[in-house]
């Protein structure tokens, strides 16, 4: 059973189409980089998923409507990890991570034994335990990117939805974490995750789809599909590549002397 499955998803926002017919599966066990350029529906996608945007079509988390949930129901099966990354109340990195697991929780009390582990687990992953008392309104971007991001591990939910998930963190804490994506596939579960970074798609990602003006235009294993001609008409730009002994290794180096195709833009 797929854990997500769209079919004929349309998204208009205002008097403008910003996804197209948009048919995608994503199975247990994968890890999937969705990339495409600034405005191809990326975070419009995310957000159609969740129900958080009006949309056309068919939206399934799991055998069940995703249209239909209640917000406790879809958050057992899905987290999401939006772009914005602003905390605005001074708790403590503990209890905002913590927050992962309040759909389980009654209200005030303090998490079960269960709930407290998960919380650790995701802390250490996201190597932020040594922050845990502070507060996350005093952390720097990285800092509270990765609390952030240890939240939405801590829900434990079979599916993972980030939105530019390695914006703001560092070149060993983006590795980290896309290793940590690729551990919970091995684990059985699935990540969907947004990525500007082509490198690390291609690397880490063993699927990558590729969103333009609100279209998918690929879908398949980074190697089949992050191709120099795609690479110049969805980009507009030349990449060096290589098959490294840990996996594809690409690397945009230049502007394209032809130029991305002409395209409308989505958001």
């Amino acid at each position: 059973m797929s854990l997500l499955a769209v079919r004929n998803l349309s998204v208009t926002l205002g008097k403008r189409a910003v996804l197209h017919d948009i048919d995608l599966s994503v199975e247990p066990g994968e890890c999937v980089g969705l990339i495409g350029p600034n405005g191809a529906g990326k975070s419009t996608l995310l957000k159609a998923v969740l129900d958080q945007v009006p949309s056309g079509g068919d939206i399934r988390l799991g055998d069940a409507d995703g249209r239909t949930m209640t917000v406790r129901q879809r958050a057992r099966i899905v987290s999401y990890l939006p772009q914005e990354r602003e905390v605005h109340w001074p708790v403590s990195v503990e209890a905002l991570v913590g927050l992962g697991r309040a759909f389980t929780q009654v209200p005030v009390a303090a998490p079960a034994a269960a709930d407290q582990a998960l919380i650790e687990a995701a802390m250490a992953r996201m190597d932020v335990t040594g922050l845990r008392h502070r507060r996350a309104t005093e952390l720097s971007g990285g800092e509270r990117a990765r609390v952030l991001i240890a939240r939405a591990l801590a829900q434990d939910t079979p599916l993972l939805l980030a939105d530019e998930p390695t914006a703001g963190l560092d070149p060993a804490h983006q590795i980290a974490l896309m290793a940590t994506f690729s551990d919970l596939a091995r684990e059985g579960r699935s990540v969907v995750a947004c990525l500007h970074e082509i490198s690390l798609a291609a690397r880490w990602c063993d699927r990558i789809v590729v969103l333009d003006a609100g279209r998918i235009v690929a879908d398949g294993p980074p190697a089949s599909v992050l191709t120099d001609e795609l690479m110049r008409t969805v980009y507009g730009v030349e990449i060096h590549r290589a098959d490294g002994a840990e996996g594809l290794v690409l690397l945009p180096t230049a502007l394209s002397e032809t130029g991305p195709s002409d395209r409308k833009d989505g958001s």
